[in-house]
């Protein structure tokens, strides 16, 4: 191989980390995003309180989160469909997808975990 060749190998590879890396920040980012948004129903619990009927109180929730796991998923597939057309590459290693999905699972259970103990937790 001549040393051009192994410099335009070398840019090549630069620039498949640089691809996987954005879009591993960009999966992160919309988690968060997501989160936050979910977690935005409690803030409108929070918000109306005592004056509003429930039905619309539990409303408003559900539309943030739904919006806010939507958001999650959608960021999931996106990494998804970016780490399929990497993992071809030779030696190129990728954040593992089913891990990925295992983690958002777990992250939206939890986030419906807090908001269930948050609207009917007691205080004591």
């Amino acid at each position: 191989m001549t040393e051009k060749q192994d410099l335009s190998q070398a840019r090549t590879d630069y620039a498949l980390e640089r691809t996987h890396m954005a879009a591993t920040r960009t999966y992160f980012a919309l988690l968060r995003t997501g989160i936050a948004i979910a977690g935005g129903g409690t803030l409108i619990i929070t918000i109306l309180g005592e004056g509003w009927p429930d039905w619309l109180v539990g409303l408003l929730a559900g539309v943030f989160i739904v919006v806010g796991f939507t958001i999650m998923i959608a960021g999931l597939q996106r990494y998804i469909f970016i780490a399929k057309k990497l993992a071809g590459e030779d030696e190129f290693r990728i954040i593992s997808p089913k891990l990925l999905v295992l983690l958002t699972a777990v992250l939206q259970i939890t986030t419906v975990a807090v908001l269930v103990l948050f609207l009917f937790g007691t205080d004591t």
